[in-house]
């Protein structure tokens, strides 16, 4: 029971934290108007939204040339070195010769990353991409077999004591937020992620039965 309540906490931490981020983009004051105050704000907060989804696949913003032109490098370094790639923590060194053309020249951000006079590591914006760039293909596959592990034993756990309400349902809050995490990691290079190793010891003590529920707390779920 104990195991179960730090595990329901965790996971409306996290809710709330994300929750805090998407309130924070939502209402990012709009570029084109960051001193007027906004006079309706459902209207002026869904157009926010509506233009943060359409600038993710915008190619002339900054940030989006910064972040597709160092993961791109990253693949590249990883082809040049595909089986065990350059080595942990290596990828600043080489990325300044594996950008895609033209970066440096149309992003402010790739400038900075690759300029020596500043105290600035290149980041890579993706932990898969980073791992294929400095580990290689043998680093990848083993992270994702890892991940995939998990996932699938928990997979497996739920679809096993489908009729543990409790059991089913924290397993299957389990398996979304271990999968947000994942999918996260298109948009994080660091290996030191908290939620991602501390998500993974709960999996992996969930999966082995190390807490169970009481029988008490079985019943259908329909």
């Amino acid at each position: 029971k104990i195991f179960y309540s730090i595990l329901l906490s965790i996971m409306l931490i996290f809710l709330f934290n994300f929750s805090l981020l998407m309130e924070a983009i939502i209402n990012k004051p709009s570029p084109d108007n960051t001193t007027t105050p906004p006079t309706n704000s459902a209207v002026v907060n869904n157009y926010q939204v509506g233009e943060l989804i359409s600038s993710i696949s915008d190619t002339k913003i900054d940030s989006n040339i910064a972040r597709s032109s160092m993961q791109k490098a990253a693949i590249n370094i990883g082809l040049k070195k595909p089986v065990f790639g350059v080595g942990l923590g290596q990828f600043g060194f080489y990325v300044s010769d594996n950008l895609p053309e033209g970066a440096a020249e149309n992003s402010y951000e790739v400038r900075t990353w690759i300029n020596n006079d500043m105290s600035v590591w290149p980041p890579v914006h993706s932990i898969y991409h980073r791992i294929f760039a400095e580990e290689g293909l043998v680093g990848l596959i083993l992270y994702f077999a890892f991940a995939f592990t998990l996932c699938l034993k928990l997979f497996i756990k739920i679809i096993i004591n489908r009729k543990n309400s409790i059991l089913c349902l924290y397993g299957i809050i389990l398996l979304a937020s271990y999968g947000s995490i994942l999918v996260g990691g298109l948009t994080l290079d660091q290996f030191v992620i908290p939620q991602f190793w501390i998500m993974s010891a709960i999996v992996i003590v969930f999966n082995n039965n190390s807490i169970n529920l009481d029988k008490d707390y079985s019943y259908k779920l329909y």
